[in-house]
């Protein structure tokens, strides 16, 4: 008889533990079992849902972010710009929230061209995808491999016009290279493209306050201290921005009747769980499924909750706030959710083997570990 050698006799790699690994089992059937429901909730309302009509006379925010930077490219002044071209498209003007800050646009305007504003998106989108590869190899490198091509698909319009001006991208991908950052120990980088993140879309307001409770919980007083400046600082700037906005509205100047409050629910958020790169175009019940897989993904993997308490408290939100239109809000967390479908996986294998081990017998094995 040949004897084995180690290769022959070397066991194939378990996957990655997750927080499921070892479970209750009648706390794994549960968590399977709400799961599933979520999936059939969320099935009928992808197939039902119909994309909300513009609200203006206008050809799209799209085209109306372009014609703004075009004019302050050619010398004009952001407030004046935005006034007329919201004004010319039928958009409402009030309240000071229907103004987007200046930052942005500001950046894009010094850019020579927009095929340049495309190099940088796609630049950065490079970078984002780059430290999520490396966050998640360092714990298994075939979630890795399992998350390139979703990465992909994520931040794969990064270069495209609707990537390029909407701030909501680059937002988005910002605050994933920061929990990127925070899962390497890269704590001042991480901290840095946060604060970024903030000053080009205040939608990154939840993100900035995850930030600040983890801080705080882990006693880093001087990060506390830099993530309470950066809130000071960008109440300072918004509060400019207001009374630059106020200065230039004057009686002709509306509103829509319905506010931003809209209690959009499980609607609202699967339409921004579809708004996300190169799977904007799958059907809708795709996103029913990606939604129930990612936040499994997100529950299961262990390490730092920043990323998983970051994509919670935007869906949240998200059920209350939001309009049927800015479904797009989906870019600000979509790239953080899909770095957690791969964990689904092994999310998926404990459940199920959890469930299917009688409850003596994982007492048991709790007993012996």
């Amino acid at each position: 008889m040949v004897p084995a050698t180690a290769a022959q006799t070397a066991e194939p790699r378990a996957l990655p533990q997750t927080r499921f690994r070892g479970l209750n089992r009648q706390v794994a059937i549960a968590v399977l079992f709400a799961a599933a429901a979520l999936m059939a909730l969320l099935i009928p309302i992808g197939l039902s849902y119909i994309s909300p009509p513009p609200r203006h006379a206008g050809d799209g925010d799209l085209a109306l972010y372009q014609r703004i930077v075009q004019t302050m490219r050619d010398g004009g002044a952001y407030y004046p710009t935005a006034h007329q071209q919201l004004r010319d498209g039928g958009y409402a003007t009030r309240p000071v929230f229907a103004w987007r800050t200046p930052a942005y646009f500001s950046l894009l305007a010094r850019l020579p061209s927009t095929a340049a504003a495309k190099i940088m998106m796609g630049e950065l989108a490079v970078l984002a995808g780059i430290m999520s590869w490396l966050l998640l190899r360092r714990d298994d490198y075939r979630l890795a491999l399992i998350a390139a091509p979703l990465l992909l698909l994520s931040l794969g319009t990064a270069s495209f016009d609707i990537g390029v001006f909407y701030s909501e991208y680059p937002t988005g991908m910002l605050m994933l290279m920061s929990a990127a950052a925070f899962g390497l120990g890269w704590r001042r980088s991480g901290m840095a493209a946060a604060i970024v993140a903030l000053f080009l879309r205040e939608l990154a307001a939840p993100y900035i306050l995850v930030c600040l409770a983890l801080s705080w919980r882990e006693r880093r007083w001087r990060e506390v201290a830099v993530w309470l400046g950066a809130i000071a600082a960008y109440a300072a700037y918004f509060l400019w921005h207001a009374a630059m906005v106020n200065a230039q509205l004057g009686p002709a100047d509306f509103a829509w009747p319905e506010g931003w409050i809209a209690f959009g629910g499980a609607r609202f958020v699967l339409s921004t769980v579809g708004h996300n790169g190169l799977f904007f175009p799958a059907p809708l019940w795709l996103a029913a499924l990606i939604l129930p897989l990612g936040i499994l993904g997100l529950l299961a993997w262990p390490g730092d909750e920043r990323i998983a308490l970051t994509v919670f408290a935007y869906l949240v939100s998200f059920a209350i706030v939001g309009k049927p239109p800015n479904h797009y809000w989906g870019e600000l967390y979509m790239p953080m959710l899909t770095l957690a479908l791969p964990w689904a996986i092994p999310a998926i294998v404990d459940l199920v083997r959890a469930a299917l081990t009688p409850t003596q017998k994982a007492h048991a094995a709790q007993a012996f570990r």
